[in-house]
């Protein structure tokens, strides 16, 4: 499995140096020091995975969410879970990460679920992004193949570093991480194979959510990332940050949906949006993805078990 960096920089390792009431203590060790290790073709639901965004809130809603996800596991299996960021509220504080990233998943842990994260912004700032990454295991942004999807994780945080403060370096870098990014991405797409290629970044490129980024914000993230998707023919975009369950129509050739009730709610603006909107929910859900031939079917699941929305992303 291949990290999608040529940057040696943008890599982890271990152990980090943190001083202070957070710092990470020697023995938290990745918790996932296989993250990218191919996922074995024998893994319990292979050719199934789950995504939740927005989960670290450590209140019930967060730990019901993932009881479901248990239970789900339980009658369904799904071999990984994409993980869309705000991992850890409010500031990604690393004492909380035991707590926020691993106890309330802890048993789908031990039953070798890999999970793939990306940042939000409220794990990217002050500096503790970069805990959290090397905490992960994971680099800020890379691909991974499972079955005949291919993957793509971003860190969208750097596209937007002045928004909410979430990106705590000089924009300088967060500009050049932007275009590193992107070029990677462009080159990473142009070169997969999968059947389906999907892509997640924690930011929306479209969204009816009162939290959502502002109308500049989103259309200039939205004009630097969406020419990329469409020239590789992506078909599914994934993001988080908007505390509700949402599904466009097919825009330019991407299903667009966010997931980003794991762990909190968030209100919405109901008036028909300048995009075509399909669906709206505000209910905390998580979701599972299963490849089935050429057919990619989804369904979004809330903290009791209801099928909340679902569909197919059909490939020829």
């Amino acid at each position: 499995m291949k990290v999608l960096t040529d940057n040696p920089t943008l890599k982890p390792s271990w152990p980090p140096v943190f001083s202070g009431k957070n710092r990470v203590k020697r023995w938290q060790a990745p918790i996932q020091a296989d993250l990218f290790s191919p996922i074995p073709k024998n893994t319990p639901g292979y050719y199934r995975f789950a995504v939740m965004g927005d989960a670290g809130s450590g209140n019930k809603m967060q730990w019901d969410v993932a009881k479901q996800m248990l239970d789900t596991y339980e009658q369904t299996p799904f071999a990984s879970v994409l993980v869309l960021g705000d991992n850890v509220y409010e500031t990604g504080q690393p004492r909380l990460f035991q707590k926020r990233m691993v106890k309330p998943y802890q048993e789908l842990f031990e039953k070798g679920v890999r999970f793939f994260p990306i940042l939000g912004n409220h794990d990217n700032v002050k500096g503790h992004g970069e805990q959290q990454l090397h905490y992960w295991g994971a680099p800020r942004f890379y691909q991974f193949s499972q079955g005949p999807v291919d993957f793509f994780a971003l860190d969208t945080t750097v596209f937007l570093p002045g928004y909410a403060d979430c990106f705590d370096k000089n924009p300088f870098t967060a500009k050049k991480l932007a275009e590193i990014q992107m070029q990677w991405l462009d080159k990473a797409l142009e070169n997969s194979k999968g059947k389906f290629k999907v892509v997640y970044g924690h930011y929306p490129m479209y969204s009816s959510g009162k939290g959502a980024l502002e109308k500049d914000s989103i259309q200039k993230f939205r004009k630097m990332l969406e020419p990329i998707l469409v020239k590789h023919n992506v078909d599914l975009y994934l993001a988080g940050h908007d505390h509700h369950y949402e599904r466009s129509k097919i825009i330019k050739g991407i299903l667009h949906i966010i997931s980003g009730a794991a762990g909190k709610l968030r209100q919405v603006h109901h008036e028909q949006p300048v995009y075509p909107r399909e669906k709206v929910i505000i209910k905390n859900q998580f979701m599972l993805f299963e490849v089935k031939g050429n057919r990619l079917i989804y369904k979004a699941i809330s903290k009791k078990g209801k099928v909340l929305d679902e569909g197919v992303i059909q490939r020829k």
